[in-house]
């Protein structure tokens, strides 16, 4: 059992919390098959378990190959419906990218990436080789986005792009009634308060002064 486990961990069919709850329900029931306690917790259906813990072996050791397609239908990771939509989009060239079929079951969500990876490594190792890459390189660049060009720089229409500064305003014109308080107060005098003196401390101690030397004076008056 470790080992079919583990060949599902490699093809992505099965996580590595997901093996030890596995491991976990099988000892707590010995009676069920590892396919039986995948359906029963939703992870897998017992006819996938049973091709890859039966036939398997027979059909990564055998010379002659058929397309992938037929393998994972074999292995009930498609149903015929998906292997058709596959064919037709691959027929018409729906992406315009000439893509594969497991590429296009990928980018339909039929298959995972890393399980048609296991097959395609276990079954069909050429196709590897000759790229010396991953067969879903198309696909992940494809999938980026592009960046928009960057228009050549142009020292004339940049000046006229940048924001330019807000003219000066004029400060606001004097309203009339203050123009006719002003021109009143220069016609009459009088509404003009007289200013105050400035102040002078050379007085100020000079009559200081002059109180302390005075005859007259009586400290006792202060």
């Amino acid at each position: 059992m470790e080992t079919l486990i583990q060949t599902l961990i490699q093809a992505g069919l099965l996580s590595d919390t997901q093996a030890q709850v596995v491991r976990y329900d099988r000892e707590l029931h010995p009676e069920m098959s590892l396919g039986e306690i995948l359906a029963l917790r939703g992870w897998a259906v017992e006819e996938t378990i049973d091709f890859f813990e039966l036939l398997w072996e027979m059909r990564h050791t055998q010379p002659e190959r058929k397309n992938i397609g037929q393998y994972l239908l074999e292995a009930h990771l498609i149903d015929e419906e998906q292997l058709e939509d596959i064919l037709a989009a691959q027929k018409h060239d729906a992406w315009g990218r000439s893509l594969r079929f497991g590429e296009i079951a990928v980018l339909k969500g039929y298959v995972n990436q890393h399980t048609i990876h296991f097959f395609i490594e276990h079954l069909f190792p050429d196709q590897l080789h000759a790229t010396n890459k991953t067969p879903f390189a198309r696909t992940s660049l494809t999938s980026r986005p592009t960046k928009k060009p960057t228009p050549p720089r142009n020292t004339a229409t940049s000046k006229e792009t940048l924001p330019q500064k807000p003219p000066k305003q004029a400060p606001p014109k004097p309203s009339k009634k203050l123009l006719n308080r002003q021109a009143a107060k220069k016609t009459n005098p009088q509404l003009n308060p007289p200013k105050k003196p400035a102040f002078n401390p050379e007085e100020a101690f000079a009559t200081s002064f002059d109180l302390m030397n005075a005859e007259d004076f009586d400290p006792k008056q202060l």
